[in-house]
């Protein structure tokens, strides 16, 4: 999602750090089918349609640059770590 290419992808399935959950079809990436029946549509559609795949694209840049950032990951590391001992009890 940080190239200059429109991201294609199936429903997300997994959540990562990432937030996969967050992203929008049609705002972040392209959705296609998860059997991939409908990529070439998709594709061409797409294709026809540069600006809707620019500010997609444009969108998906926004989403990465919020993970650029070295200090603030490293905190939320620390943070997510410290919960995951609270609330499992370990020490």
């Amino acid at each position: 999602m940080s190239s200059n290419s429109l991201c294609l992808s199936p429903p997300m399935e997994y959540e990562t750090w990432f937030m996969e959950g967050q992203l929008i079809p049609g705002v972040h990436y392209a959705e296609v089918n998860a059997d991939f029946s409908n990529l070439e549509a998709v594709i061409d559609y797409y294709l026809t349609h540069p600006h809707e795949a620019q500010a997609i694209i444009n969108n998906a840049h926004q989403w990465v640059n919020q993970f650029r950032d070295r200090q603030k990951e490293a905190v939320i590391s620390y943070l997510v770590a410290g919960k995951y001992f609270r609330l499992s009890q370990q020490r």
